[in-house]
């Protein structure tokens, strides 16, 4: 397989995944709220991990419900200060009218480290939100704190 293959090429070195639920603790809340999952992946030297990154926007097959970039996809908000980080969402389909469910996909890397997001809600999903969060998580790896 040849997602597989690519990625063994890219000697990865360490994973940790974080996962967000947005808006109050109430089940019932209906508004507002989405899940965000973020893969951070730690490979062998910055060159691979733009290699992934570049990989992962432009691989066709499915590594999540949303793959990432195509020609019909739309593009999602910019992250400041970020210049290669990259949001998507998927194409309208005319058809899904009654979908409640939006999902947007980004990623990004610092350093060594690529950052891979998935942002899924009800609709219309709250995009400046998750791109505020991808913007927060890649300022933590770009100028980490102290540990208290």
């Amino acid at each position: 397989m040849r997602l597989e293959k690519e990625i063994d090429r890219w000697r990865i070195t360490g994973m940790a995944m974080r996962s967000y639920v947005s808006g109050s603790v109430s089940l019932y809340q209906k508004t507002d709220l989405y899940t965000v999952g973020v893969v951070l992946t730690r490979l062998e030297n910055r060159a691979a991990v733009r290699d992934l990154a570049r990989f992962r926007s432009e691989f066709p097959g499915p590594l999540d419900d949303f793959p990432g970039p195509r020609d019909d996809s739309r593009e999602g908000p910019r992250i400041k200060g970020h210049e290669n980080a990259r949001c998507f969402l998927p194409p309208e389909d005319p058809e899904d009218e009654d979908e409640a469910i939006d999902t947007m996909s980004c990623s990004a890397h610092v350093g060594d480290v690529l950052v891979t997001l998935t942002a899924n809600g009800a609709k219309p999903l709250d995009t400046e939100g998750v791109a505020t969060l991808l913007r927060e998580q890649l300022d933590r790896i770009t100028e980490p704190g102290k540990a208290v």
